[in-house]
């Protein structure tokens, strides 16, 4: 019974290092990417609908805003993804997919949102 034991010995080292291998050449795991498009319920002025990218890894969103990129930190819970940029605070229900706006600390609106598409990023 020894004998067996040292003959399959070499060939489980070469196993257990190939699947070791395996993990520290493996590539950077992949974060969700929620893609979500939103249009404001203001029927007189609305904002123009836009589109935010939120990594739900590395808890960020990216928007664009005039010609500019951001990518801002995010909370992010079983029920909301709230963040702020330039004096805006945003709060989306990711139940309902309704997002509200608050502008400066006195002007609300509030916006509908979908899912675009889901998506990985490296």
């Amino acid at each position: 019974m020894e004998r067996r034991w040292i003959k399959a010995a070499p060939s489980l080292c070469l196993a257990a290092l190939a699947v070791l291998a395996g993990f520290v050449l493996a590539g950077p795991a992949r974060a969700e990417t929620l893609v979500i498009y939103c249009t404001d319920h203001d029927q007189a002025k609305p904002y123009p609908p836009e589109t935010f990218y939120i990594d739900m890894g590395a808890a960020t969103v990216h928007f664009e805003d005039t010609e500019e990129n951001y990518t801002v930190r995010a909370a992010i819970s079983e029920q909301q993804i709230n963040w702020q940029q330039n004096g805006s605070v945003y709060s989306l229900d990711r139940y309902s997919g309704t997002m509200r706006r608050e502008v400066l600390s006195h002007y609300f609106s509030t916006w509908d949102c979908r899912r675009v598409q889901k998506r990985t990023i490296e």
